[in-house]
């Protein structure tokens, strides 16, 4: 008999991807379908009563509420003993949505910056809709030749052991939180703040999605929680690489 693989959804932290919203329909379908009865999963939304070391894989999908330092290394030992952990930021990083989640990332070699990502030539209709296709060979890849990135910040990889698996377009750009003006204002020059001052970079080729692995566990981030939502999730191949990452997460287990 085939073990089924226990996914939680935390909630706790006021998080924006609640699995069991309606607008989450076709992402949900796709984990508890038929044809993943090699690897089925039952899928669980929590407030912050249930232990994580009894899931496989836990999703934090863009809280708006900081974490406590206990609450941090909970999340590091969960990793560092096999646990499975996908972080979802959103567009503005933590600076955006009052969180800390840079925090707990750049225990693992990513921080979500405080950006956008935008593309006004190669998008569905919004420049903050950008269509990916730089995007790198990989198992969790297979089958994932474009995708979308719906309004999402862009990742900053601080370790080898990170491997970014998709880039923004050679003629996208960020747009950065301003820091003098509303949390939710973007400034319109490419670029981004440091940990004091601006730094222009031009047009950038960005990572937006990464994986890593921490000693027997796995990490997945990306930097939006739109990009599972129903309008888009089988707009291109999101769906593929979505599937992909839930399978190589859960694979070795």
């Amino acid at each position: 008999m085939v073990e089924f693989r226990k996914v939680l959804f935390t909630s706790e932290h006021y998080e924006t991807l609640k699995i069991e919203l309606p607008f989450y329909s076709a992402f949900r379908d796709l984990l508890t379908v038929p044809w993943m009865s090699f690897f089925p999963l039952e899928l669980y939304s929590s407030s912050g009563e249930m232990e994580l070391t009894d899931f496989d894989i836990v999703v934090i999908g863009h809280p708006k509420k900081p974490f406590s330092i206990d609450q941090i290394i909970e999340y590091i030992n969960y990793v560092e003993d096999g646990g499975c952990l996908w972080i979802i930021s959103g567009n503005g990083g933590d600076l955006n949505w009052n969180n800390n989640l840079s925090e707990l990332g750049k225990q693992f070699g990513i921080i979500f910056q405080s950006d956008r990502v935008i593309d006004d030539q190669n998008n569905v209709g919004k420049v903050t809709w950008p269509i990916i296709t730089d995007i790198i060979e990989d198992q969790v890849t297979l089958g994932v030749k474009r995708l979308i990135y719906p309004v999402g910040c862009s990742l900053l990889t601080r370790t080898r052991r990170m491997k970014n698996i998709a880039y923004s377009d050679d003629n996208a750009s960020v747009e950065a939180i301003n820091r003098d003006a509303s949390k939710s204002e973007f400034s319109d020059k490419t670029g981004f703040f440091g940990k004091e001052d601006w730094i222009d970079i031009g047009i950038p080729h960005v990572p937006i999605i990464a994986t890593t692995t921490v000693k027997t566990g796995k990490v997945v981030a990306i930097g939006t929680p739109n990009f599972f939502h129903d309008q888009v999730f089988r707009v291109e191949d999101n769906h593929t690489l979505i599937l992909n990452l839930f399978v190589w997460m859960i694979s070795d287990l």
